[in-house]
């Protein structure tokens, strides 16, 4: 058998507690829980008679070989002896380690840090690593004790029973004797000093101010024995029977909790309390744990007409009204009462409910109009009077007017007269959800085809085009500082303030995208309602994340655990839920109405401990002994971990990062493994940390270091030797490398200046042959076309044909100066450098809408031949890109001389470009950009094009004069 001795004294009492339970189908090795201890790390361990489980909240783990204050985890087995686990070894003592028996029947701890073991024949103590025999206090012979039992209290005072009596010991003398001849087989004290005997006679027996209480069946005390006692941290004393189930004593009175309940077994063998104040009970059945039910939910069997809910309403009177599939019921003075039948509304889908100033009740059904209740009669408006059949939502106005909307539309009944609004009207849909008055006085309409505004006579519609998440609109609430917040059916909540929508989904924390019904508690926090239950989530979050200031927020789900027989909630009817006048909250869900008090909801102050469970590389696991070696060859692995929080363990949220690889926090939600492949060798720390269900994190979590090693061709022997290698023979490859680079280039080189000198020559020939032979037969046509009009003067038709020939002949000549022009620059020869330029830009700027700038300087006699040709042509690319692609009013042209440098700077207003650029004109597109480039480059300079869209582009070009001069250096100094 396994057990263990030691209970932890903490816990957190409730009237009303949910059983979830654990067996061998849900992962227990066998069903008997004999003894549960929660240890230092966070981790629940459980004793079966098939193993030891260890318990993270998700997951067991069973071992198949109590925890002391020293952080000794302590497991007595069937006639096996007992053993230690500590540190993550489990050590096994027998007979041979000077313990009397190996059949183990208790472990205690004796208030010191050493434990206590009962055998079969003795009592012996674990102190200072080893084992010695122990004797009570004033105990005549260990082998009297050996007969009864041994217990210490939470006070640290030891009570043992001899052939004698019962004697408790504390601080070194006896402090209490009780002598009696019963033959009691239990006992514990309560923090009062009271001591709970057990007896074999089925009775439970109190020693208080010395004497003794019987307490039995016609107590309250089920007929059966006390096997083990537990006392929580209000005082509630817990007893678990041996076939009676489990009992609570609290103020006086016994309360019984068995099968019936969710317990596995009315046989207990064990109540223990995790540090969060979780209540857990080991039976013979299996596992249990107590959940304190903090919502209550009304149901038919409390008095309601049917469990499928809609609107909840409350009265000025504070009558609450309950809407259902089969009618009405109302809740006053703590009881149920069915109304269908007496308001007409029996068997009928009740969607909406509102009491008029003049405390008539307005009923709106599915499919059947609205009824109004006046001086307990109902009268029913039908299609006749208004046009909406199904009236889901009823409000009265600051005027006295009341709207209804629904499948129809929106009508206002004022002065015993229906209006009805539709599209026709500005009203966008006919299906209305929800309708609200802000604190101006406007009506919001909440439809499925977005939220309306109704404000001075006019609607106006807000969709997903204007910023809302969703157009199926659900929900409308003001808060106290004017802004409104929209639920949608699924796509979550939003914000409206200034105009601007915010909007909240599951991607930035929201529990659901659901948001039937937004209500705000006391202290600024709101609680939605969804189709997976109810979640709260606090204002200043919402509004924190609407400016930037955090990027997530925190939500927190209740449901089935927490006390709702259904976590589905209800929507579409008007209101889906209330704040009633005692603060508490009522939603309407598929099973009754959940009713709860935000103030009475608690808040899990603990952080989540952290451990990091197991290393997996390439399916093989790896001890976690740090530091964690990765070997070459495993690529991929992943880290297991656990947050124990046992209060939702479900929604335990997690983060991690790997530093060295990570640069920021992995947000995991509530996923237990990280995963990591292809990591490059180097040196890691894994960091997880955690946070419960209420949003508690702890920030230290756990971490593990981790190498990667390298292969050994990454590794620094394997480079070393590379490198001396590569070094030997370096130097050599690098000469011929070098050589062969510089012949490289002196040949583009070459190749480039033959290629742009090849260029000119042909464009000189071609000029040449251009202007004297083409342009020479142009001239003659034109001559002998002028002297065919001086003798066919008298002839009108042959004086035309000439005048058309002469005309023609004319233009052409035009055209092939101009191209004998471009071709070749024969102004360089015949105006110098410095004119010719000045004559480009003024033609640019006659014949063009561009204001085009010129400052040039003194050029002439400076350059080469060669040199003054490439500049002319640098020049004569940047202006025509201007007039062909910049669309610019306004450009100029700067040529100065600076020291060694010639600089050419190209500049206009127009539409520029996008694109990289650099200094070597590599950005650059087209043939005529990458001419300049080449130019550029042969004369040894540098070309650099900025520009920007929509402001303009600059070119500038710089060139060395000392690589470019016609020889004349006085002449090239004189200039600069």
């Amino acid at each position: 058998m396994l057990a263990f001795a030691f209970v932890c004294l903490q816990a957190d009492a409730s009237a009303q507690y949910r059983f979830d339970s654990w067996t061998t189908d849900t992962g227990l090795p066998q069903n008997s829980i004999n003894s549960i201890l929660q240890t230092r790390d966070g981790f629940l361990w459980i004793t079966t008679f098939g193993g030891l489980v260890r318990y993270d909240g998700l997951r067991f783990a069973v071992f198949n070989t109590g925890k002391d204050r020293e952080g000794n985890l302590w497991v007595f087995t069937e006639n096996q002896g007992i053993t230690r686990y500590r540190d993550g070894v489990f050590t096994t003592y027998t007979t041979v380690d000077d313990r009397p028996a190996n059949h183990i029947r208790y472990l205690y701890d004796d208030g010191h840090g050493n434990a206590l073991i009962r055998t079969d024949k003795g009592i012996v103590q674990w102190k200072d690593g080893a084992f010695i025999p122990y004797t009570p206090p004033h105990a005549p012979t260990p082998e009297e004790v050996v007969a009864g039992e041994v217990y210490r209290t939470a006070a640290g005072a030891v009570w043992y029973k001899d052939r004698s009596g019962f004697h408790r010991f504390e601080k070194g003398r006896v402090t209490a004797n009780i002598a009696t001849d019963l033959d009691f087989r239990r006992f514990f004290e309560d923090r009062t000093g009271s001591l709970w005997l057990g007896i074999r006679q089925n009775v439970l027996i109190k020693f208080e101010g010395g004497k003794l209480t019987t307490y039995s069946e016609k107590d309250g005390y089920p007929p059966a024995r006390f096997h083990v006692a537990f006392e929580d941290s209000q005082g509630n004393l817990w007893l678990g029977t041996r076939g009676g189930g489990l009992v609570r004593y609290a103020e006086g009175e016994f309360i019984r909790y068995t099968t019936v309940d969710g317990l596995p077994s009315n046989e207990i063998n064990c109540i223990y309390q995790d540090r969060e104040g979780t209540l857990w009970i080991g039976t013979t059945g299996g596992l249990s744990r107590l959940s304190k039910r903090i919502i209550t939910t009304y149901s038919m069997p409390d008095g309601l007409e049917a469990n499928n809910s809609y609107p909840v309403y409350q009265d000025r009177q504070g009558t609450i009204w309950i809407g259902s599939w089969r009618g009405l019921t109302r809740y006053s003075n703590g009881s149920f009462t069915a109304c269908s039948a007496a308001y007409g509304v029996a068997d009928s889908l009740v969607c909406s409910l509102l009491e008029d100033r003049e405390g008539n009740l307005w009923i709106g059904i599915w499919g059947g109009g609205v009824f109004r209740v006046k001086d307990g009669k109902a009268t029913r408006y039908s299609s006749k009077e208004q046009p909406v059949t199904t009236v889901r939502a009823i409000i009265q106005d600051h005027a006295g007017n009341i709207w209804f909307g629904g499948a129809g539309g929106l009508v206002r009944y004022k002065d015993a007269a229906w209006t009805t609004f539709t599209s026709a009207d500005g009203l966008p849909g006919q299906e209305v959800f929800v309708i609200y008055e802000d604190r101006q006085s406007n009506l919001w309409i909440g439809t499925d085809v977005g939220l309306t505004e109704y404000k001075d006579g006019l609607f106006t519609a807000y969709t997903e085009r204007d910023g809302l998440s969703a157009n199926f609109v659900r929900a409308i609430y003001e808060d106290g500082d004017g802004v409104l917040w929209i639920g949608t059916y699924d796509q979550g909540l939003n914000r409206f303030a200034q105009g601007r929508f915010t909007r909240y989904t599951t991607n930035e924390g929201l529990f659901d995208n659901g948001a039937f019904q937004i209500i705000e508690d006391g202290k600024e926090n709101f609680w939605i309602s969804c189709n997976l239950g109810i979640y709260r989530v606090r204002k200043k979050e919402l509004n924190d994340l609407a400016e930037g200031e955090i990027a997530k927020i925190v939500s927190i789900p209740y449901g089935r655990r927490d006390g709702m027989l259904n976590s589905e909630c209800n929507g579409g009817g008007q209101p889906a839920g209330i704040k009633a006048n005692d603060g508490r909250l009522w939603f309407p869900t598929q099973q009754g109405v959940a009713v709860f008090a935000p103030d009475d909801i608690p808040i899990n102050p603990q952080p989540p401990p952290v451990v990091i469970e197991s290393l997996i590389s390439d399916n093989q696991r790896i001890a976690l002994h740090e530091p964690i070696e990765i070997r070459p060859g495993q690529n991929y692995f992943e880290i297991n971990y656990s947050g124990l929080s046992f209060i939702s363990p479900e929604l335990v949220k997690f983060k991690y990062k790997l530093e060295g690889l990570d640069a920021d926090w992995i947000d995991a939600e509530t996923r237990r493994t990280a995963y990591y492949s292809h990591l490059p060798p180097g040196k890691y720390r894994f960091i997880v940390i955690a946070a419960n269900r209420d949003g508690v994190w702890n920030e230290q979590g756990a971490a593990l270091q981790i190498f990667v090693l390298a292969p050994f061709y990454k590794t620094w022997w394997f480079l070393a030797i590379v490198i001396f290698g590569v070094a030997a023979s370096g130097s050599s490859l690098y000469r011929r490398r070098i050589s062969l680079l510089k012949r490289t280039a002196q040949a583009r080189e070459a190749f480039s200046r033959q290629l742009i000198q090849s260029q000119e020559n042909e464009r000189r020939r071609i000029a040449a042959e251009i202007h004297d032979g083409l342009g020479q037969n142009l001239i003659l046509i034109r001559n002998w076309a002028l002297l065919g009009l001086n003798a066919a003067a008298e002839e009108k038709s042959a004086t035309i044909n000439l005048s058309e020939i002469s005309e023609t002949a004319s233009q052409a000549i035009n055209e092939v100066r101009e191209i004998a022009h471009n071709l070749g620059p024969y102004q360089l020869e015949r105006l110098g450098l410095t004119n010719t330029l000045l004559e480009m830009v003024a033609k640019v700027s006659a014949a063009h809408p561009i204001e085009f700038a010129a400052d040039v300087a003194e050029l002439d006699g400076l350059l080469s031949r060669e040199s003054e040709i490439s500049l002319y042509r640098i020049v004569q690319e940047a202006v025509n890109n201007i007039v062909k692609h910049s669309g610019a009013l306004r450009a100029s042209l700067e040529i100065k001389l600076d020291s060694e440098t010639l600089i050419v700077k190209v500049n206009d207003n127009g539409k520029g470009f996008a694109g990289p650029s650099d200094s070597n004109g590599e950005g650059a597109k087209g043939f005529g950009l990458r001419g300049m480039t080449e130019r550029v480059r042969m004369l040894g300079g540098t070309l650099g094009i900025t520009s920007t869209p929509g402001e303009g582009t600059t070119i500038e070009v710089k060139l060395p004069i000392e690589s470019n001069w016609n020889g004349n250096r006085d002449q090239a100094a004189d200039r600069r």
